[in-house]
């Protein structure tokens, strides 16, 4: 009997060694998922887990998230009734931990009633379109780990004021701040080398801007009809201006360093004031060259 019960007694602390072994894995493609290690506390076998954060994109399964944990005031079903998105860096739900590192596309299109936009600095990338037709929002905060600004981000954001470019950010892609009338005031990070076509196309309340040293091309329509504008800071290393890239801008004085060696499109300059004593190749001479 004392036998049977020994066999019993050690059968069962197989089973349980057993069980300890297979929910810390080993080295030959056990479960590492949870990184576990293993402390001592006397007698007991104690389990750590490593909780690093699952890495994801802000999307409307995200938010529905934020949503039940109170985090955001409405859900994806009605966040275009939001006024106000404070983003968290991390946030935990059903005990997984989440560490939000870019804004999806068209994360927040057409929500009209957005105003104000804080976004954590654990924020790499900002999807294409991602506040298109915000027509409301007027204050976003963009945090110096921001590395990509997608397509049209911020078109047609029309009360949107002031813009600093993080750092980081090499290009300004096509449309992204396109018909942002209230625009006044742009702070640009020195490693931006492109502002893309149609950048800031009737940004009507642009009057003066400086252009980083790192830049190398201004794209097509990139300041057109930008009708307020009258200083624009040009730095030596400019090589390529696009076609009809300040056509329109009635008030502008520009003065265009000698690095520029394309200049594209007879409307490039149509209705500015420039000079320009280099020799690009081009047809710029619709505008109004200063002596």
């Amino acid at each position: 009997m004392k036998s049977f019960r020994k066999l019993v007694f050690f059968s069962i602390l197989l089973f349980l060694c057993a069980v300890i072994t297979s929910a810390c894995g080993d080295s030959y493609g056990g479960i590492d998922y949870y990184n576990p290690n293993v402390a001592y506390d006397g007698n007991s076998i104690i389990i750590i887990y490593d909780n690093d954060p699952k890495e994801v994109t802000l999307d409307d399964s995200v938010i529905d998230k934020l949503y039940k944990l109170g985090v955001l005031a409405k859900d994806s079903k009605h966040k275009k009734e939001l006024k106000k998105a404070d983003i968290p860096d991390i946030f935990t739900y059903h005990g997984t931990q989440y560490k939000i590192v870019a804004l999806g596309e068209s994360v927040f299109e057409d929500c009209e009633s957005l105003e104000k936009v804080k976004i954590p600095d654990s924020v790499e990338r900002i999807g294409d379109y991602a506040f298109y037709w915000c027509k409301s929002l007027e204050e976003i905060e963009l945090p110096d780990s921001v590395e990509e600004i997608g397509r049209a981000t911020f078109k047609n954001c029309s009360y949107l004021k002031k813009i600093n470019i993080p750092y980081k950010v090499k290009k300004i892609e096509n449309e992204t701040f396109q018909n942002c009338y209230c625009l006044n005031n742009i702070t640009f990070g020195n490693r931006i080398t492109t502002i893309g076509d149609s950048a800031f196309e009737q940004c009507n309340s642009l009057i003066e801007i400086t252009l980083p040293y790192s830049l190398i091309e201004i794209g097509d329509s990139a300041f057109e009809q930008c009708t307020l504008l009258q200083n624009v800071m040009i730095q030596d290393g400019l090589r390529v201006i696009g076609d009809r890239a300040f056509y329109n801008c009635f008030h502008l004085t520009l003065y265009i360093p000698d690095s520029v060696e394309i200049i594209r499109g007879f409307w490039t300059l149509y209705n500015v004031n420039f000079y320009y004593d280099g020799s690009a190749s081009g047809s710029p001479w619709a505008g109004n060259k200063l002596e």
